[in-house]
């Protein structure tokens, strides 16, 4: 469980002790250990309170992990290369290869009726889009991180942008 080390690292980055925040937030100190710690699992509202007053990328991106099973985690491993100039360059070829293997599909015919071969194609060309969605999304939180870009207010801006141009419904909202 990634979020309570990536919440811990959230307060360390706010330069809090728990107390603080306890004072900030409806949190206990002994529900701030355990979330931290990970004997709890983080309800939704305090990820959503601790994301408003630091909206983290890195948080966020555990969030989306741990609560759907779905994205990338913040590349921890000994081959992890965190640096601008090398995370665009992994995502360039990560988008690459998804191109690669997108135009080798046929689109026009229905997908529900492939033969065997072609839907290994399909097979891999979604491995590669994943692929390609976790590096796209960890050059966003590099590059988000790094220039202190709020993401919350970059898609509220880009969401608004979605609705005025009808592909998604709702109130463009300032």
């Amino acid at each position: 469980m990634g979020v309570g080390r990536e919440l811990r690292r959230v307060r360390a980055d706010l330069n809090q002790e728990q107390l603080v925040l306890e004072l900030e937030l409806p949190i206990s100190r002994e529900s701030w250990s355990h979330y931290e710690n990970n004997r709890t699992d983080i309800p939704s509202d305090i990820c959503n309170m601790v994301i408003e007053k630091r909206p983290d990328p890195w948080l966020v991106m555990q969030v989306i992990k741990e609560y759907t099973g779905m994205g990338p985690s913040k590349p921890n491993g000994p081959k992890a290369l965190l640096h601008p100039s090398a995370v665009k360059e992994i995502a360039l070829r990560e988008l690459n290869e998804g191109i690669s293997n997108l135009l080798k599909i046929d689109f026009a015919r229905p997908l529900d009726n492939l033969d065997s071969w072609e839907l290994q194609e399909v097979e891999g060309l979604v491995q590669e889009l994943i692929d390609v969605e976790k590096w796209v999304k960890i050059l966003k939180a590099v590059v988000s991180d790094d220039t202190k870009i709020n993401l919350r207010k970059a898609y509220e801006q880009n969401d608004a942008k979605w609705v005025a141009r009808g592909i998604v419904a709702g109130e463009v909202t300032n």
